[in-house]
């Protein structure tokens, strides 16, 4: 039986077919590809310009100050046509979320309600708003202001989202049903790994996706990352292989490594679609608890707008 896990390896062999193309023509495809994924940084760029609109209310919104820290956190306060305040705040290490927290009226108190998120991949993107429940203050003084959060941040449900893969659009209830279904599978998995990277002394953060990868791939799925950076794990005797999503995926690896729980999510090439379609919002539940870490301690910003 073939393997055809490099066609994971290579989107311009995943996507041209596993028999491949001339050289120049995947030359060609690869450059493709690494503009549509430029376009789609630049949407989580935009969005953060303008707030996320998943539900169309960014466009109703004013902003009538922004201010910024020293390490690439924005905050942006808006007013709404029927008088609302709030707050947005985006952070340049994780460009695809936002936390939107309404504000009341001209004191201190604000309340987070809402990540909205935009991430895509060479494939499509996700796009939803999560409800969020936790209270919180921003302090100004003169030119300046610190966002604070009060306690814990609690993560509600998905309220509203589009998904678009391989040039489907999903939206409504079907949209809402897939992101909660992947936002439950990526919840999972990320509890997992945050108790994994104790024991095997890997980073609970780390400064952007590349590296994310770098030190997750391998052990996660072995099978679409080189020989040489395959755990030792990997290659054992006796194993049994199972095939899902063009991979031939090692189930004796799987039932060694992973709990019963996420072992039919790596086998049936969910974890694999998860991995390739929503990386980003992967990392974000994973450092999950250093994001509102960093909320909780302050975050100076000065007024520079």
């Amino acid at each position: 039986m073939k393997d055809t896990r490099g066609t994971r390896e290579n989107p311009a062999v995943f996507f041209m077919g596993k028999r491949g193309c001339p050289a120049s023509a995947r030359i060609i495809l690869l450059a493709l590809l690494s503009v549509f994924a430029g376009l789609l940084q630049g949407c989580a760029t935009l969005a953060e310009a303008g707030g996320r609109a998943a539900d169309g209310r960014a466009f109703a919104e004013k902003t009538t100050a922004l201010y910024e820290s020293g390490d690439g956190i924005r905050l942006r306060e808006t007013a709404g046509k029927n008088g609302e305040r709030f707050l947005l705040l985006t952070m340049k290490k994780y460009p695809a979320a936002a936390f939107r927290a309404v504000r009341d009226g001209e004191g201190e108190n604000c309340r987070f309600t809402a990540l909205e998120y935009l991430g895509g991949s060479y494939s499509g993107w996700n796009e939803f708003i999560l409800e969020l429940a936790g209270q919180g203050r921003f302090v100004k003084d003169g030119r300046g202001g610190v966002l604070f959060l009060e306690g814990p941040l609690e993560a509600v449900r998905i309220t509203s989202g589009k998904i678009r893969r391989n040039g489907e659009h999903v939206t409504g209830e079907s949209a809402l049903a897939g992101l909660a279904n992947r936002r439950e599978r990526i919840a999972a998995l990320a509890v997992w790994m945050r108790k994994e990277a104790a024991e095997r002394r890997i980073p609970l953060s780390f400064p952007g996706g590349e590296a994310f990868q770098r030190d997750w791939k391998p052990l996660l799925l072995p099978e679409i990352t080189a020989k040489k950076k395959r755990p030792a794990a990997w290659n054992t005797r006796g194993t049994v292989w199972t095939w899902a999503e063009d991979v031939r995926w090692n189930t004796s690896y799987t039932a060694l490594l992973f709990p019963e729980e996420l072992r039919i999510l790596r086998d049936s090439g969910a974890l694999l679609r998860d991995w390739e379609e929503a990386l980003e919002w992967i990392r974000v539940e994973y450092e999950w608890d250093i994001i509102t870490g960093r909320l909780s301690a302050g975050i100076a910003m000065k007024r520079i707008r």
